[in-house]
């Protein structure tokens, strides 16, 4: 006898790998576990989203473009949240997808990466 990990009742399985009493309990419980993951992370990917949507309205079919940061934090972008940072010459990156922007004083330099 096991148990199933879902419903916790007891049966007997079929094949001596079997974990789950019925396909419909596998399937709900990993789909729950996938459920928890996104839901923790949706509040983060959401906000990356947005200060990405931010940047590339900024950009608007341009290579480069600069703004103050004031004016990027009225428009709602984060400066915290952002995929990755590196460092090219004496400048940091902050990069969102093909979105990268370097802060220098009070103005913010917005850039399209090539991927």
């Amino acid at each position: 006898m096991k148990i199933d990990p879902y419903t916790n009742e007891q049966f007997e399985p079929a094949r001596t790998n079997q974990r789950f009493a019925s396909a419909k309990n596998r399937i709900t419980y990993h789909n729950l576990i996938a459920r928890d993951k996104r839901m923790i992370t949706r509040e983060i990917d959401y906000s990356i989203s947005s200060n990405w949507n931010i940047l590339l309205k900024q950009l608007a079919g341009k290579d480069k473009v600069v703004r103050t940061r004031e004016f990027l934090l009225g428009a709602g972008f984060n400066f915290s949240l952002f995929q990755r940072a590196y460092r090219e010459d004496s400048e940091v990156i902050y990069r969102i997808y093909n979105c990268g922007f370097f802060i220098a004083d009070d103005t913010v330099t917005i850039i399209k990466i090539e991927l």
